[in-house]
C-alpha cells in the first residue's frame, strides 16, 4: 500500500486511475448495497457515498494506520469480523434499521 501511494504520488493519472477502480469503486458498492436497503424501507438514508465512505472508515479505524506504521500486528480473522459486525450493528441502529 505504501508503494502504491507514493506512485500515486508521483504519477497523479495513475494515482486517480487507482483511486477510481480501488477505493472508489468498493466506497459505490458499498453505498449501492445501502441504497438497496432504503429502497426496500429497511434503513432511512440521505447520502448513499458518504454513508457507504462512513462505514468502510469505521471498519479501517485507526487499524490501517497502524499496519503502515509496523505499529501493530496484522489482526486475525476473529478480530476482522468483530470490526465489520460492530460498525455495521452501529451504522444499522443510526439508520434506523427495520430488520
Amino acid at each position: 500500500m505504501r508503494t502504491v501511494i507514493a506512485h500515486g504520488a508521483r504519477q497523479a493519472e495513475h494515482g486517480q486511475w487507482i483511486y477510481r477502480d480501488g477505493p472508489q469503486a468498493f466506497v459505490i458498492r458499498a453505498a449501492t448495497c445501502l441504497s438497496a436497503a432504503h429502497e426496500r424501507g429497511r434503513i432511512e438514508l440521505k447520502d448513499p457515498l458518504l454513508t457507504a465512505e462512513q462505514l468502510i472508515g469505521m471498519w479501517k479505524g485507526s487499524l490501517v494506520s497502524g499496519l503502515w506504521m509496523n505499529g501493530r500486528p496484522l489482526p486475525d480473522a476473529a478480530e476482522k469480523r468483530y470490526r465489520v459486525e460492530s460498525a455495521v450493528d452501529l451504522l444499522l441502529r443510526g439508520l434506523n434499521w427495520s430488520g
